[in-house]
């Protein structure tokens, strides 16, 4: 995850295939063109939420988190000329067609399988 951010800068960074949290749990990510909010299982408890932007999110902090994808999706997504990333213990590596395949050589076709994937060019 990356640095916390304010209400403002989190939704002028996020973008579709992310996810955003807040400090109090609360999940924030782009639906339809409409930035929708999912509230911490607390709130909903309480019936103390909204998914619109209100005072409440006003002041919150947040943690922009990447979408993970299948491997199956990545491969789509390479195939319809996009870049997938690769995201491993210790780093990730960004992958293209005409790239190079030495990042295969660096991890087990289970990982590779199983891992996580994020989609750029989205």
């Amino acid at each position: 995850m990356s640095k916390w951010l304010t209400t403002g800068e989190m939704i002028d960074q996020l973008t579709v295939r992310e996810v955003a949290i807040s400090q109090s749990g609360d999940e924030a990510s782009w639906e339809g063109g409409e930035l929708m909010f999912e509230p911490s299982t607390h709130k909903i408890m309480e019936n103390n939420f909204s998914r619109r932007m209100n005072k409440v999110y006003q002041n919150e902090n947040w943690k922009i988190c990447p979408r993970y994808v299948s491997f199956e999706e990545a491969m789509k997504a390479l195939r319809e000329g996009k870049k997938a990333t690769f995201h491993y213990a210790g780093g990730k590596t960004t992958v293209g067609l005409q790239g190079s395949m030495d990042w295969v050589r660096t991890s087990t076709w289970n990982r590779i399988i199983n891992g996580k994937w994020t989609i750029e060019n989205v």
